[in-house]
C-alpha cells in the first residue's frame, strides 16, 4: 500500500484494507486468521503508526533492542 495524500481520496487506506481482508476471507484456499503488514519504520512516523491502531492492528512484540515495525490483525476487526 502506498501513500498519495494529493490525489487519493479520502477512505482509500481504509477500502484497501477491507479489500484485502476480504479477499482472504472468501478464499476457501486460504488458511487465515487475519492480516501482517511490515511498516518500514515502524513507530518513526506516529500519525501512520496510530492510523494503523486505529484499523485494528496491533504492533507485534519485537526482538529484544528492536523497535516494532511488524503488526497484526484479525480478519474480524477489519471486516466488522
Amino acid at each position: 500500500m502506498g501513500r498519495d495524500d494529493h490525489h487519493a481520496p479520502k477512505g482509500t487506506g481504509e477500502a484497501l484494507l477491507v479489500d484485502a481482508a476480504r479477499g482472504v476471507h472468501q478464499n476457501a484456499d486460504i488458511a487465515a486468521w487475519g492480516l501482517m503488514l511490515h511498516r518500514e519504520r515502524g513507530e518513526d512516523n506516529p500519525k501512520l503508526w496510530k492510523w494503523y491502531q486505529d484499523q485494528g492492528f496491533t504492533p507485534a512484540t519485537p526482538e529484544p533492542g528492536q523497535k516494532p515495525g511488524v503488526m497484526y490483525a484479525p480478519l474480524w476487526k477489519l471486516l466488522a
